[in-house]
């Protein structure tokens, strides 16, 4: 259904981050950062990025909205990437022989808070399956978080990742690979160490997870996991929030091309259960990036997003 030469790629990418594929309705913020020569700049450090941005400032702004079929880009710089959007649905084979389907292409958006940062290095990237584990390890390498992980049915996959640039702080990582009915008892205990959940994403039969800890940091976590399907997405997001959950990971936990279910991995500092706030937005393929904006604007972080068949979007944020 795809194709993607290393031709191919870079014409793809270029064109696609360049020009900004799908709805362009949102405009850059920008010129809203501040400038980075300002003698008096106070330049803030970097965020937990296991966290998603939660909490992270009062306000975003977003830069562009894009598809990309194959391809990466990566930033040294102030800006970060979403989360990659997770197709679900179930495609019937007429719509599977007419394609393009939504799912033939990962969506995300790059922002960066509306104040002075450190600068980081941030990637999207999209491969083929034999590219997946050696992209995967030169990431770790980095020492880079993990935000989102995606796979496709025919095992491509879109991946989202940041970090400090040349830091050392978040090399300490886990793997998951097993059955969803083990997810919750590692996630448990990865919290229990200090480590946090940051991309859930299925593999033929398996679920796999990834966790990242922090150097310096002593905390433990607890976590809890809710399954959802994309009709119930707001409602177990909300639920999560009201218990003073951060939305730390969001995946599909089924193998089956353009199907959910999914998984929400709530994590919080143990014994915090202030109330947080999760707002869902179901939108369509012409408003999404406005969506995406509006959160942003608003303090809200993007932590996950689903699309389906009939390209229907739904935006998961959180503060």
């Amino acid at each position: 259904m795809r194709s993607c030469n290393l031709l191919a790629t870079w014409v793809i990418a270029s064109i696609c981050f360049i020009l900004g594929c799908g709805d362009d309705s949102a405009q850059s913020d920008a010129a809203l950062v501040p400038d980075a020569s300002a003698a008096d700049a106070h330049v803030a450090a970097l965020p937990d990025l296991r966290f998603k941005w939660i909490d992270a400032f009062p306000k975003f702004s977003l830069n562009v909205c894009t598809n990309v079929l194959c391809g990466s880009n990566t930033h040294h710089d102030q800006f970060a990437w979403i989360p990659v959007g997770m197709g679900s649905g179930d495609a019937t084979d007429a719509q599977l022989d007419a394609g393009p389907l939504p799912s033939d292409s990962w969506i995300s958006a790059d922002f960066t808070p509306t104040a002075q940062i450190e600068n980081m290095t941030s990637v999207l990237l999209v491969g083929r399956p034999g590219m997946m584990q050696s992209t995967l390890d030169d990431l770790f390498a980095q020492h880079l978080v993990i935000t989102s992980l995606d796979t496709s049915d025919d095992h491509f996959f879109g991946s989202t990742a940041s970090g400090p640039t040349g830091g050392s702080e978040y090399a300490d990582h886990r793997i998951f690979m097993g059955a969803r009915a083990q997810l919750d008892a590692w996630a448990t205990s990865e919290g229990t160490s200090g480590r946090v959940i940051t991309a859930v994403t299925s593999d033929r039969a398996l679920v796999q997870a990834y966790s990242f800890g922090r150097s310096g940091d002593t905390s433990t976590y607890e976590t809890r996991l809710a399954d959802a399907t994309f009709d119930n997405l707001a409602a177990q997001a909300s639920m999560l929030a009201s218990e003073g959950y951060f939305l730390t990971a969001f995946g599909r936990v089924n193998p089956e091309p353009f199907a959910g279910p999914f998984v929400l991995v709530g994590t919080r500092p143990s014994g915090a259960t202030s109330p947080r706030t999760a707002r869902t937005q179901a939108v369509t393929t012409t408003s999404y990036c406005s969506a995406i904006a509006a959160d942003l604007q608003d303090g809200f972080a993007i932590v996950g997003w689903a699309f389906d068949i009939n390209d229907r979007y739904f935006i998961i944020s959180e503060r």
